[in-house]
């Protein structure tokens, strides 16, 4: 980590044990400590996530993608799913088609597991070779 870094942390961490010392009501007290905390947390997570090389970071950006493309697949899904329910239940398609949307729908959810899984078995490998 840098010089400056470790300052910022530093400041916010004693910005921290100032407002919990010296502040008596607890609601302001919590609400004031919440501020440092989250500066903390975020410099905790651009620490981590700037370690490492830039090709490994390319990499996983590629992995972020495919991953946000699965989610939305899967919002997607179970959005339809909730319809299809809302439908059946209000009499509007027959239990028959119910089932069959759902049987669809839960051959789609195993693909996207499949996608996944073998996304996470591909990735050490890609990842212990950089």
């Amino acid at each position: 980590m840098k010089k400056a870094n470790w300052v910022t942390v530093l400041l916010e961490v004693g910005l921290l044990a100032l407002i919990v010392a010296i502040v008596d009501q607890t609601l302001v007290r919590v609400g004031l400590a919440v501020i440092p905390g989250m500066l903390l947390a975020q410099h905790a997570v651009r620490g981590s996530a700037g370690s490492g090389n830039a090709a490994g970071r390319g990499a996983e950006r590629r992995k972020d993608q495919v991953v946000r493309d699965h989610v939305n697949e899967l919002l997607q899904l179970i959005r339809e799913f909730y319809t299809t329910c809302h439908l059946m239940r209000s009499n509007q398609i027959p239990v028959e088609s119910a089932v069959e949307r759902t049987t669809r729908i839960e051959q789609e959810l195993n693909r996207i597991l499949g996608d996944v899984v073998q996304a996470v078995r591909v990735a050490p490998a890609e990842t212990s070779h950089a």
